[in-house]
């Protein structure tokens, strides 16, 4: 089952991320901040980080990067409601963004396509060319 790492400092957006994933097979587990996320990479890696851009402890975009750098296989996709968004998908390099407030459909087709697209990084997804 794939694991997507849900990076946001608001508990109801990663509890409505939690649930709309469940409801297609997809794992998650949740960070309230960067250096929680960091932490849970420690532990295992995910096979997608879907992040707020906006964290309370560290610019999403700094973030984003390091994920980047450490686990270059790893898809980021940022969510936020921010007028800066298009521009900080594509200053820190991430796959995709999506805009709050955005429709759970939307969402699970994204993550689904983009995992397929990138297959697993951690936990031995198989996908079939």
């Amino acid at each position: 089952m794939p694991l997507v790492l849900c990076i946001d400092d608001e508990f109801g957006i990663r509890h409505v991320v939690r649930l709309a994933l469940e409801r297609v097979g997809i794992s998650v587990a949740e960070a309230p901040s960067a250096q929680a996320a960091v932490a849970q990479f420690e532990t295992t890696c995910p096979d997608l980080v879907l992040m707020d851009l906006r964290l309370p402890d560290m610019p999403g975009v700094e973030l984003a990067r390091h994920i980047r750098a450490h686990y270059p296989s790893v898809p980021v996709i940022f969510m936020s409601a921010s007028t800066e968004l298009s521009q900080a998908a594509e200053k820190a390099d991430v796959h995709a963004y999506i805009e709050k407030p955005f429709k759970l459909a939307q969402l699970q087709s994204l993550i689904q396509e983009t995992i397929a697209a990138h297959g697993s990084s951690a936990i031995g997804v198989e996908t079939t060319p």
